[in-house]
This record gives structure tokens, C-alpha cells and sequence, in this order.
């Protein structure tokens, strides 16, 4: 759950079991929720089959309430916001190999389709019972050339943060 949408289990008619992401129609600023659910879209599409990142199966939008949404394959685990706050204190060196040295070569590709996530944080950053690592959330992912409509302030680089304050 965000400000700009909430995440559902989702099964198909063939009994399969999916992640099911739907603006929130429900906040303040709508015009954000649909431009960041449609943003996420586009950077999925646009990073299938590059390690670390989900895939978008299908998306649309509901007939009846106008929301988007998007299907994408259901990941079992937990994000590292929930892990470290389970584990109580500050990981090992191993643990910390096995999940930010595929975050950094996700960042990588990322740098080489010329597109900055801007909203890396813990709890976009999961990981799955085999210990694979997803970077999650594209809402307010933007090509270098864009500026950046929407920072987590907690996370941002403080040149985000003065530009975005201006």
C-alpha cells in the first residue's frame, strides 16, 4: 500500500496466482496516482527480462471505477525494510553481499537504459524465499534527461530534495 496505489493477490481464470497493482482512487492528487501507476508500466516494459525487476504481465484499465492497473508475477518473501526490522539489528557481512550486490547491478542496467529509479528504499527492495532480489516500485522512475516529479524524502539526495523544494 503507497499513497498512489495498493497491491493485491490476484488469480486468473487457469487458477494462477499474481500481484495486482491498482491506482488508489482514493487520494488526494489522482492525477499523481494514475501518472505513477502508468510511469511504472512503462519502465517494466521497458526493463523485461533485465535481472532483478518484475515483469508486467498485463495491464489496463477497470471498466467500472476508471483505475489502472497492472499484473505482474507473484513474489514470495519479504521486502528489506520488513527483514530488518525482523532481525532487529544490523545485518551480516553475507547477507548484506546477497542483496546489494544484485541492487547495485540492477542499478547498473538501469544506468545503461539511461533511467534513475529515484525511490530506491527498503521497502523497494525484496527479496524472495531464494534469496532473489527485486528493485520494486517505478512509479517515480525517470530517464536522466526528465526531472524528478517525486522523491521519498527519507531517501533522496539532498540535490532532489532543494530542486524538488524550489
Amino acid at each position: 500500500v503507497s499513497d498512489f496505489s495498493y497491491v493485491y493477490r490476484v488469480r486468473s481464470t487457469d487458477g494462477e496466482v499474481y500481484a495486482g497493482k491498482v491506482e488508489n482512487s482514493h487520494t488526494p492528487n489522482r492525477d499523481k496516482a494514475k501518472q505513477a501507476i502508468d510511469n511504472e508500466i512503462k519502465q517494466m516494459k521497458a526493463l523485461e527480462g533485465v535481472p532483478c525487476f518484475s515483469t508486467c504481465i498485463a495491464d489496463g484499465t477497470d471498466a467500472e471505477t476508471q483505475n489502472r492497473f497492472f499484473v505482474s508475477p507473484l513474489l514470495i518473501g519479504a521486502n528489506l525494510e520488513e527483514i530488518l526490522k525482523a532481525y532487529g539489528r544490523p545485518l551480516p557481512l553475507a547477507a548484506v553481499e546477497i542483496v546489494f550486490v544484485p541492487l547495485l547491478e540492477a542499478v547498473a542496467g538501469l544506468q545503461k537504459q539511461q533511467l534513475a529509479h529515484c525511490d530506491i528504499k527498503p521497502k523497494n527492495i525484496f527479496i524472495t524465499q531464494d534469496l532473489s532480489v527485486y528493485l520494486l516500485d517505478f512509479g517515480s522512475a525517470t530517464a536522466f534527461d526528465s526531472t524528478v516529479k517525486f522523491v521519498s524524502r527519507h531517501y533522496a539526495a539532498p540535490e532532489l530534495l532543494s530542486a524538488h523544494d524550489k
